[in-house]
């Protein structure tokens, strides 16, 4: 089991006030159980592209996609060693991007 998991877990327990003795191995497991299932949920739903994948889909660089990925502009997942995003991302960043149509009342107005 991981310490860094360890950690948190003592923290949760004596945040709502047990003694660190109280804290046994068992329910340390049962803890980690739980929160291993609600995070296989979680990309159980996701269906996950590599960044290659990603990058192609919108017609950009591979570097492109992993820079907008480390910079937060983007959802990612880290599996492994490998770097995953969320393919629902696609939708997202198409529509973060999306400028509205001009129309002709639009472009006489402009004109003026």
């Amino acid at each position: 089991m991981p310490h860094r998991f360890i950690n948190i877990c003592t923290r949760v327990c004596l945040t709502v006030g047990l003694n660190e003795e109280r804290i046994s191995e068992a329910m340390t497991a049962k803890l980690h159980k739980a929160l291993k299932e609600r995070v296989d949920i979680r990309l159980a739903a996701m269906q996950l592209l590599t960044v290659a994948d990603f990058a192609a889909r919108l017609g950009i660089s591979v570097w492109t996609a992993r820079a907008w990925a480390y910079s937060g502009r983007i959802t990612s997942v880290k599996v492994g060693a490998r770097l995953q995003i969320p393919e629902s991302e696609i939708e997202r960043v198409i529509a973060a991007g999306t400028r509205p149509r001009i129309t002709e009342s639009t472009q006489a107005v402009e004109a003026r």
